[in-house]
């Protein structure tokens, strides 16, 4: 591979937004791959299941490259060692206190040019949001239980939850 085919730090935020776009939304139109191999961070778990055996694959078919994925933490130390024109990876896909300590590293960009992202108008709105760094890809549902044979009040609001008063709180305080 020549160096005039290798991705530069500003493409790699640029094609992380189109890969975490296509993630999000299953396929849409993005920029094609500026190189044949595409290098990315992803997790472990069942959200590198995912990514391996449904996403991945799906976009190297559309886009007809080649994604190397590395789940072996910690990616930020990696990013911060290598050379700035040659990072070693394309996309950093990572919690957001490290997305954020990246922009103040100067690793990656603060802000998405809406303008070399023809697809961004397709991602749902909370996963281009100013309290993050790039596109958000994945998001999961937390939920919350409370024992009603305890004879636990259903909790009302987030308050309820944090109140050392309420039944709900003290109840799981005090479990084991």
């Amino acid at each position: 591979m020549t160096e005039r085919n290798r991705i530069t730090r500003r493409g790699a935020i640029r094609a992380g937004a189109g890969a975490a776009a296509l993630a999000t939304l299953g396929a849409p139109a993005i920029a094609h791959a500026q190189t044949a191999t595409l290098k990315i961070t992803t997790w472990g778990g069942k959200w590198g299941e995912i990514m391996k055996g449904e996403v991945l694959p799906a976009f190297e078919k559309e886009f007809k490259c080649t994604v190397s994925a590395d789940q072996a933490f910690p990616f930020v130390p990696k990013l911060q060692s290598s050379p700035k024109g040659n990072p070693v990876y394309d996309v950093l896909h990572t919690n957001s206190n490290e997305q954020w300590n990246c922009v103040v590293l100067g690793l990656v960009e603060a802000k998405l040019d809406h303008k070399k992202i023809p697809n961004i108008a397709d991602v749902y709105p909370y996963a281009v949001s100013d309290k993050i760094v790039g596109v958000s890809i994945f998001t999961s549902a937390i939920g919350l239980g409370y024992r009603t044979d305890k004879g636990l009040k259903k909790p009302t609001s987030w308050k309820d939850l944090a109140d050392r008063r309420s039944p709900a709180c003290a109840a799981a305080i005090s479990s084991p």
